[in-house]
């Protein structure tokens, strides 16, 4: 029952020392755009390289747009039938890999690519079009759609472990929120693609990280380990 679980909780952590701001969270530095690009590489000796693009979103998790940034990333590159991943990838070859994820309390949005790195100047390019892209509204309606099941789905199926309902709670008391997994599914329905290319236009390139491989072959990594 809730009660003993309760009664238990008070009990194991009323010895523990706590400070006169115990209810206050850390605030956290959000910039809500980039002013410049900044950009650092470094080499280790491998065959492929490891691309990284930060950018600043301009949108957070209590601000009214979140769910819009939510599917605006779900489109751009957080799914298999994203756009990273059909044309960075499947059309244009220029990764094994490419795919994004936003912070929603930190505003931010990260797309990271394993590539050759002789392909590491077009591929920014690349990614930086498909970026336009959604600005641009170009978006059709079964992507949409698809993105709007997907994070349906995945809204709901956080009620079905403590921890993924530990983790959402969790996030939204540091946010400053309370809504649930299942009313973000259900406010997803009313996001139209006007909104995401909104929210797209709010996105400004931050960083770009390159990982550069040396082009060390198997064979020479297997004589060295030997």
């Amino acid at each position: 029952p809730v009660e003993r679980v309760e009664g238990l909780a008070k009990t194991i952590f009323r010895e523990i020392p706590r400070s006169k701001n115990e209810a206050e969270i850390p605030s956290i530095e959000i910039r809500r755009s980039a002013e410049s690009v900044r950009s650092f590489e470094e080499c280790v000796p491998t065959e492929q390289g490891i691309l990284v693009m930060g950018f600043r979103t301009g949108v957070v998790l209590r601000d009214e747009d979140h769910l819009a940034l939510s599917l605006f990333n779900e489109i751009f590159g957080g799914s298999p039938a994203s756009k990273l991943f059909m044309n960075v990838r499947e059309e244009r070859s220029l990764c094994y890999y490419c795919s994004s994820f936003a912070d929603l309390l930190k505003g931010t949005l990260t797309v990271i690519a394993g590539i050759d790195p002789k392909n590491k100047d077009i591929t920014v390019d690349e990614i930086k079009n498909q970026l336009e892209e959604m600005k641009n509204g170009n978006m059709n309606g079964e992507e949409l759609l698809c993105a709007k099941q997907s994070l349906s789905n995945a809204y709901r199926s956080i009620l079905d472990t403590p921890d993924g309902m530990e983790s959402w709670y969790l996030r939204r008391f540091i946010g400053g929120m309370s809504d649930s997994p299942l009313e973000n599914a259900k406010n997803i329905e009313k996001i139209t693609a006007d909104d995401i290319s909104a929210v797209a236009k709010k996105i400004s390139l931050d960083t770009v990280f390159f990982l550069r491989g040396e082009g060390v072959s198997a064979d020479s990594t297997m004589q060295e380990a030997l």
